[in-house]
């Protein structure tokens, strides 16, 4: 492989046909948000960007009216470190794209030019120029040439695993290396979806500590008292009248939930509070709040919008602006809209010196940092997160009167940033450092100690100590249940967690039915309609398929994967896996052989090898040899299997003792 230019601009040319141009912004975006592994070092001259594989050039006109590739094109074809074709019979049609392909090799060489097979088979689908290598004329010779290829189409690589191959190639490093990496982003996906993730929901509840705080601080330097207690007056009015509904008799006798309230609330306020934006705007902001609070987010964010617009419309306090925008991002964490959460962290942290200035409380700017890192987190960029969470501790620790509750939010976000960057040591540490804060703030059963009780159980939990995380497991779930109440997210997360280790541990009806009771609370919730109610509906339907029930899993499962809806999704392959399990048991082992098969191809994108999935897809087609009279296959994969859980899981996991006995029975 040759070595790319040291005056290089750009880390890739992505050709393609302009009837492909939907799948070439996909791969476009897909390769310049890939994060560079920590300890990976791009070749020589490969341009980067902070880490990612960037900037990438994708050409966006049509050429059909120039008689030749134009110069813009040209010299970036000159600056840029590899090619990637992607190829279709469209592709391989164009002139255009063969003469991108001719043009790079005569510049750069027979190196570094890759094939993204996207349709079609190689024959049909590949320019000729990249099939054959150039001649001393620099045309095109009868030598054949070996593209490194991708293959996405169905049955195949799939997206991701198309994607990793090709950023494996440019970054000059092994498939497998790259592979190892999602194993470390398993960690964190599964503490973002049970709630073990850091503290920024903890700033959707602990957001009124600060808030009232800064609106102390406010109210004391602005000279608008007669207003404000107007307006106070006017919100105790509304609230007082709002909250009668709550009143069986002027209910009529039906059951009132929080629920029905806030949406009465958000409703009246826009009708009969039009000419009264100041009090509009502070209501909103308290419904907004209270509802991401309750962990009903649907439309928490577009009150959380409107309250700020009517804030800013009747001149209201900034400190006041820069709490309902705190919100606002945080309503949009909540709702996995992480690129909207983070331009609004962005702005704040633009506009905090000038607010600092104003009103001299600094603590705002360590909590949106706080948020910055949350963000980072949650989009995998560990090292980032870290950062952030370390300057925030930083600023807070050599403030004057250091807030407890923000130091300690940011001490466990470090937590989990070191923790997921395999860091375990210095994350217990930091966790017990954010417990200490906890406690001298709030005592001994603050319910955010209840979310480190989360983090250490899952830190233990991929130590494969699952005794130990079902303990702490136990001790979170005890005490945010008393603090937040049954249906609360992160208690509903916890149960999950509780519920998914349980069965781990092969106390599969305890696991049952503590999984019905999440469930339950999660379609009682708009949080039915999250992708991650899909681990919540995976599970179950493990747990079904053990109890003999393939029926009722086929139907926990069938919608898992309707939420999950592709194979980007790292549940994907594991919920065919358990659909093809369910249909053998229904005596459908053709179409179960066909789910497995589907799964397999669509695992290792985001499994590497060794990891236990692997196993279970091997038990799985066991089975489902076996229900179609192949014995002897049954035997081989049913041994092959036990020996990967022993390797992976150890003796006494449940999954192993399920193959031991599968395979004892053969």
């Amino acid at each position: 492989m040759s070595a790319p230019s040291t005056s290089l601009r750009y880390a890739a040319f992505i050709s393609y046909s302009h009837a492909d141009e939907a799948e070439a912004g996909r791969l476009h975006r897909a390769l310049e948000n890939f994060r560079v592994p920590q300890g990976v070092v791009a070749p020589a001259g490969m341009p980067a960007s902070r880490g990612r594989i960037a900037p990438v050039f994708r050409d966006r006109e049509e050429l059909s009216s120039s008689p030749d590739l134009s110069a813009v094109i040209r010299e970036a074809l000159a600056a840029a470190s590899a090619l990637i074709v992607l190829c279709s019979p469209k592709a391989k049609a164009s002139r255009w794209v063969n003469e991108e392909i001719k043009t790079f090799k005569r510049l750069h060489g027979e190196g570094r030019v890759y094939a993204f097979l996207l349709e079609g088979e190689p024959a049909d689908s590949f320019p000729p120029a990249l099939l054959r290598k150039l001649g001393p004329d620099g045309e095109l010779s009868e030598e054949e040439g070996e593209p490194l290829a991708a293959d996405i189409r169905p049955g195949k690589d799939g997206w991701k695993l198309g994607v990793l191959k090709i950023a494996a190639g440019l970054l000059d490093v092994g498939l497998d290396s790259l592979r190892q990496r999602e194993q470390q982003r398993e960690r964190r996906r599964l503490l973002a979806v049970t709630g073990l993730s850091t503290a920024v929901a903890a700033g959707a509840l602990g957001l009124a500590s600060w808030a009232l705080h800064a609106s102390s601080i406010a109210t004391r330097e602005r000279a608008r008292a007669e207003r404000e207690a107007l307006t106070a007056q006017r919100i105790s009015g509304f609230m007082v009248n709002l909250f009668e509904l709550a009143d069986r008799g002027e209910a009529k006798g039906e059951e009132v939930k929080a629920r029905d309230i806030l949406d009465r609330g958000v409703s009246r306020i826009e009708s009969d509070l039009v000419d009264e934006p100041a009090v509009q705007g502070d209501l909103m902001f308290a419904m907004g709040r209270a509802r991401t609070g309750l962990g009903l987010f649907g439309d928490a964010a577009e009150i959380l919008e409107k309250a700020a617009d009517r804030q800013r419309a009747a001149g209201a306090p900034p400190l006041d602006v820069f709490a309902t925008e705190n919100a606002l991002a945080i309503a949009h964490y909540e709702k996995g809209e992480f690129d909207k959460a983070g331009a609004v962290f962005e702005r704040l942290i633009a506009e905090t010196p000038k607010l600092i200035e104003a009103v001299g409380w600094k603590p705002v700017m360590a909590d949106v940092l706080t948020g910055m890192g949350d963000i980072q987190y949650r989009k995998d960029d560990y090292a980032a997160a870290e950062r952030f969470y370390a300057e925030a501790y930083k600023q807070l620790n050599a403030a004057k009167e250091p807030d407890a509750m923000l130091a300690a939010r940011a001490a466990q976000g470090l937590a989990g940033a070191l923790y997921l960057q395999d860091r375990n040591d210095e994350a217990k540490a930091w966790f017990e450092t954010a417990r200490k804060l906890y406690e001298r703030a709030r005592g001994p059963d603050y319910y955010k100690i209840g979310w480190i009780e989360n983090d250490l159980a899952g830190l233990l939990y991929f130590e494969k100590d699952l005794e130990g995380a079902a303990s702490h497991f136990r001790t979170a779930l005890d005490i945010n249940s008393r603090n937040l109440g049954p249906d609360h997210v992160e208690v509903v997360g916890t149960m999950n967690n509780l519920a998914r280790i349980d069965y781990e541990l092969g106390d599969i009806e305890q696991a049952r039915a503590m999984l019905a009771d999440a469930i339950e609370a999660q379609r009682r919730s708009d949080r039915a309609r999250h992708v991650d109610f899909a681990f919540f509906l995976n599970t179950m339907g493990e747990i079904q398929n053990d109890l003999g029930r393939p029926a009722e899993a086929l139907r926990s499962l069938d919608e898992a994967l309707a939420l999950v809806k592709s194979s980007d999704h790292r549940l994907y392959g594991p919920i065919l896996m358990n659909l093809g399990r369910a249909k053998c048991a229904l005596k459908e082992a053709g179409a179960g052989l066909a789910s497995i098969a589907d799964a397999r191809a669509a695992m290792p994108a985001h499994y590497p090898s060794g990891n236990w999935r692997h196993a279970a897809a091997d038990e799985f087609e066991a089975r489902c040899r076996l229900a179609a009279g192949d014995r002897a296959e049954a035997r081989r994969l049913a041994a092959k299997a036990l020996t990967d859980f022993k390797a992976a899981l150890g003796d006494r996991h449940h999954f192993t003792k399920r193959a031991a006995a599968l395979a004892a029975s053969l």
